[in-house]
């Protein structure tokens, strides 16, 4: 089994209350985990002898802080790659995604893997220790399983690996039922080897609501022009007077 203990810290944070300034502080405390299961938490001069010899590996944690891991939302861990771009340093978001989804195009199985484990090694370098991760392009034969499988090689991190499903939307583009169906493909492959991995896979709505924002938008592009043409007719009916 493996243990570990962190020894003698000057505080131990829980955030164990929904309100954290009313979480349990530990003062000069230690921490016992034992296969991942926290199984002892109190003051240093309390620890059991036995815990402190059984111990796999101690981090001498004196003078340190000791907080839960932190939980990164939102990630597009493939974009580790593209962060200094001249070109896109500076642009707002259409000009930055104009600018790198060519170089997107490019991305192989291996890239995937590789920004993978950057990305997740930079988190747990900051505390994070919770992703969840969006990953939503799939050129040159890129899988989901490509980031998974470096994920459970790599960094040793819990992961929630997101894909994002499409709502059918009346009077489509035959094009755009394309590739949601191969979208819908790879999600069922996906799923169906989720026994196998160690992730958590979700779904998420933000196709639907770029859908939905999308038809607003050219709903109020035709207002406008109806009210530009409704505004030329007038003028125009004004000079002939």
């Amino acid at each position: 089994m493996n243990s570990l203990l962190i020894h003698d810290a000057a505080c131990i944070a829980t955030f164990d209350h929904a309100d954290p300034a009313k979480g349990r502080e530990h003062k000069d405390a230690s921490l016992f985990v034992r296969d991942n299961v926290i199984e002892w938490l109190g003051p240093t001069a309390e620890l059991p002898r036995a815990l402190r010899e059984s111990a796999g590996e101690v981090i001498d944690a004196r003078g340190h802080l000791v907080i839960p891991g932190l939980v990164n939302t939102h990630h597009h861990m493939y974009q580790s790659l593209t962060r200094a771009i001249p070109g896109v340093q500076d642009a707002e978001l259409f000009g930055w995604l104009r600018g790198l989804y060519p170089i997107w195009a490019g991305l192989m199985p291996e890239m995937v893997q590789v920004s993978t484990q950057v990305a997740m090694a930079e988190l747990l370098l900051s505390g994070c220790t919770t992703s969840s991760d969006h990953l939503y392009i799939y050129p040159n034969g890129v899988r989901i399983d490509d980031e998974i499988e470096a994920a459970q090689k790599g960094v040793n991190d819990k992961m929630n690996l997101l894909r994002e499903r499409q709502h059918r939307i009346e009077n489509e583009d035959p094009e755009i039922v394309a590739v949601r169906e191969e979208l819908l493909e790879l999600e069922r492959q996906v799923l169906r080897k989720r026994e196998e991995l160690n992730a958590k896979l979700a779904l998420a709505p933000e196709i639907k609501r770029i859908e939905e924002e999308r038809r607003e938008y050219f709903f109020k592009l035709r207002q406008l022009r109806e009210l530009e043409a409704a505004i030329q007719r007038e003028l125009a009916a004004r000079e002939r007077e």
